[in-house]
């Protein structure tokens, strides 16, 4: 029997090193659990929470005074109104109540929100959001105050990729993991939590780290975890500057040649009806930063997106007809659905803990701005205080499988890297055309077609010891896509950050608001 190179065991595993990852790890400890966390880079470096993009946080909570029964019930009713029915009523009553005693303890912790000059803190108006709650942090002191949690916690870091879940008897044991020089690691644990993030890289333009590629949420699947709401995903309108992404900036939309099509003209002036529509439209889309087709602001969108889909290209220019324009993109920002869980934290899956972007059910079509980090912190506290439980009464293991998992592929002495980039880089061209704003049913079957053949590419071609962590990412990416895909064709109404283009009944809506 080939036994793997490294066991490690602890009461509670999380996978992830991120905000719900250290806030999870830091609750299990607290609780007596021994903890061991995996990261897929540098802690407080790597993961959706530091999000290469991201200048920082707004994080919506109700604290001190603040918390009275009426503005309590405000902030959970626009929850449920901007889900859109979609997110479970349970998880949003929790997040509410949690909201203020979790900011707290970021603050404890020396995390110092931006004041304003009057020393009080300031506080903003999340995307979809009629209030002005959520507060503001910016990533340096994130990164300072989250390694402190984690080294407060006491845990022990893996650095590595997560590629199997283990299970036995139908309940979760623990991971498989890859870590570095190709060696393998069996992390065994009386309960998992996880929280590896999104899939926004499963897209060709994202706003998160290249290997945000939906993994966690592809291994909980196949180990058989329930997902929900996979078809609601967040994509921003963003530009290409010298290779560098970045958002769209909003407030400059309406003026004079901000949008061009590609004969360098106005792009909305061609697309909507009327000069009072366009003026609405773009009205409205300043508002949220998401995409959605809750209102007008829908149009801005669909006419990018419609040109693109051409191959035509949209431009973006201010400044008068000396500036340089630059090239419009749509990306990928962030997952609202994945890993079904409950209060707890607790997925279908025994033993097996969720939370963060990897987890579903505290949002919906759309979510409040900021209401994420939020739930990182809500449910990252939770999941490792549920999960810390649970591992005391399972600190004996069963007999587990002690072979690690093959990668796809047919065994190779020196493999084949260069056509795994290629199914992956195909794989993310298919996936931007039809899962991205623009969907119809023929395009998601089509979709499912496409990425069922190429898995099985990927499962032809020769693989060697050098490229199993390429070949373990590119399975979860596909998978990941087929499980949003699958999401998509089941809607078959357009619903907050979901548009079907071949849904008949639809109209944009007239008024801005959830």
């Amino acid at each position: 029997m080939r036994k793997p190179l490294e066991t490690v065991s602890a009461d509670v595993l999380v996978l992830g090193g991120g905000a719900a990852g250290i806030r999870a790890a830091l609750a299990a400890a607290r609780r007596g659990a021994s903890v061991a966390m995996v990261c897929a880079g540098q802690i407080t470096r790597s993961g959706s929470t530091f999000s290469p993009h991201a200048a920082g946080w707004g994080m919506q909570a109700l604290v001190g005074d603040e918390r009275t029964e009426e503005a309590l019930e405000e902030f959970y009713q626009e929850i449920l109104e901007v889900g859109l029915g979609c997110c479970d009523p349970r998880l949003a009553e929790v997040l509410v109540l949690e909201s203020g005693p979790r900011w707290e303890d970021l603050v404890s912790f020396g995390l110092g929100f931006v004041k304003g000059s009057d020393g009080n803190h300031i506080r903003v108006r999340g995307c979809f959001s009629r209030s002005e709650r959520a507060f503001v942090a910016r990533m340096p002191e994130i990164r300072k105050t989250l390694g402190l949690m984690a080294r407060a916690s006491g845990v022990s870091t893996l650095t590595g990729t997560v590629v199997e879940l283990v299970t036995s008897n139908g309940r979760c044991w623990g991971a498989w993991i890859l870590g570095k020089g190709d060696r393998w690691i069996l992390a065994k644990a009386g309960a998992t939590v996880l929280a590896m993030g999104g899939g926004a890289a499963i897209f060709q333009y994202h706003l998160a780290h290249d290997h945000q590629v939906g993994e966690g949420v592809a291994i909980a699947a196949r180990a058989g975890a329930e997902l929900s709401n996979m078809e609601f995903i967040q994509f921003m309108l963003g530009i290409e500057d010298g290779g560098e992404v970045r958002f769209l900036p909003l407030d400059r939309l309406g003026r004079e040649g901000s949008l061009l099509d590609q004969d360098a003209g106005d792009l909305l002036a061609g697309s909507l009806l009327c000069q009072e529509t366009k003026d609405r439209a773009i009205a409205l889309r300043k508002a949220h930063y998401p995409f959605s087709c809750r209102d007008e602001s829908v149009l801005v969108d669909l006419a990018v997106a419609k040109e693109l889909r051409e191959g035509a290209q949209v431009f973006w220019q201010e400044g008068g007809n000396g500036s340089r324009p630059l090239r419009v993109i749509v990306c990928c920002h962030a997952f609202n659905g994945g890993v079904m869980i409950n209060e707890e934290g607790r997925t279908s899956l025994p033993g097996l803990f969720a939370a963060g972007e990897a987890a579903a059910g505290p949002h919906g079509a759309d979510r409040v701005g900021g209401a994420m980090i939020t739930a990182t912190q809500v449910f990252g506290a939770r999941a490792g205080e549920s999960a810390s439980r649970e591992a005391l009464q399972y600190r004996r293991f069963p007999s587990l499988n002690l072979h690690p998992p093959l990668p796809p592929g047919r065994p190779s002495r020196n493999g084949n890297p260069a056509a795994c980039g290629s199914i992956r880089e195909r794989a993310r061209r298919i996936i931007s055309e039809r899962l991205s704003i623009l969907r119809d049913r023929p395009g998601l079957c089509l979709c499912l077609e496409e990425l069922e053949q190429l898995e099985q590419e990927l499962r032809e071609t020769r693989t060697g010891p050098a490229d199993r962590e390429s070949r373990f990412r590119t399975l979860a990416l596909l998978e990941t896509a087929s499980h949003v895909a699958r999401s998509a064709l089941a809607r078959t109404k357009s619903l907050g950050s979901h548009f079907r283009t071949d849904d008949p009944s639809f109209q944009a809506p007239t008024r801005h608001g959830p």
